[in-house]
């Protein structure tokens, strides 16, 4: 752990410190400017990392011309990620009713449901809604969405469909929980597999016949195997170990351990999954663990 945090740049420790106070709710107690660190790349990274509405209300209560500078520099985004934020509330909370009230099998996905073990859900901003629907033919559910009010953008595509409603809602309707061309046959034929159990009717949230929702083991599998994705692909940002952290806090002692090596290591990331547990130790509890 030391030699990872020697590494972390001046911004990144500073980062690391606001996120600690976000996540763990002491966004009263201070925490030091470091001379070192510049103001402006500070900015850069927390806005590039997408955490404005995460550290922004620590920043706020912060002293001192630095701290004060950046909650200057920071406030328009903040107030508009909230605003983003209020408006994807209300906007999802009417397309799963819609959903409902028209018997179109869904299950939400990713960020939506991450938000709830957040200390505030506000806290985790999303880009897009995430939503799994069971057996879903592309023309229907355009016509569907049209009238949800929708414009369709990439349709009739392998894994999932995307949709946007100004100002903010971008919509992925999946078709698949894991896409196909970052999985060996073996993890594709799990993944087929895995996929059927979850239509369960017992899984529908409670007083729903059409809203569905994943097992904590289950969403942590696709958790991490949409982590490992990022990793290996494109990148992954803190955030993910943030994620990462925050669900085992809220949930690791209660999981099924047997069941979920068994699925991380049919998918071959269990041993990610350990790592990454080790490594969101280390940024957020202080000390390195194994998962």
């Amino acid at each position: 752990m030391n030699k990872t945090m020697q590494a972390l740049s001046n911004e990144g420790k500073m980062l690391l410190a606001l996120m600690r106070a976000a996540l763990r709710g002491t966004f009263d107690r201070p925490v030091d400017w470091d001379a070192a660190c510049s103001a402006e790349a500070l900015k850069e990274m927390i806005l590039r990392q997408s955490l404005v509405t995460m550290v922004y209300p620590v920043i706020q209560r912060q002293t001192g011309a630095p701290w004060k500078r950046l909650e200057h520099d920071l406030k328009p985004m903040y107030e508009r990620e909230i605003h983003k934020a209020v408006t994807q509330e209300y906007e999802i909370q009417v397309l799963l009713d819609a959903m409902e009230r028209d018997g179109i099998d869904c299950l939400p996905m990713k960020g939506w449901v991450m938000r709830r073990f957040y200390p505030d859900p506000l806290m985790r901003s999303m880009s897009d809604f995430d939503l799994l629907i069971r057996d879903m033919d592309s023309r229907q559910m355009e016509s569907w969405m049209k009238k949800q009010g929708y414009t369709p953008e990439h349709v009739d595509q392998e894994t999932h469909d995307v949709y946007y409603k100004p100002p903010y809602m971008n919509i992925e309707l999946h078709r698949r929980m894991l896409d196909p061309e970052h999985l060996s046959k073996s993890e594709s034929e799990w993944a087929d597999k895995h996929l059927q159990t979850l239509w369960d009717p017992e899984k529908c949230l409670p007083e729903k016949k059409h809203i569905y929702g994943l097992t904590n083991e289950d969403f942590y599998i696709y958790h991490i195997s949409h982590f490992y994705k990022h990793f290996t692909g494109s990148g992954a940002g803190i955030r993910l170990l943030a994620d990462t952290w925050l669900f085992q806090k809220e949930k690791g002692e209660t999981l099924d351990r047997t069941y979920l090596e068994k699925q991380l290591e049919a998918l071959h990331i269990l041993e990610f999954s350990k790592r990454m547990g080790q490594a969101a130790a280390a940024c957020f509890d202080g000390k390195a663990r194994l998962d």
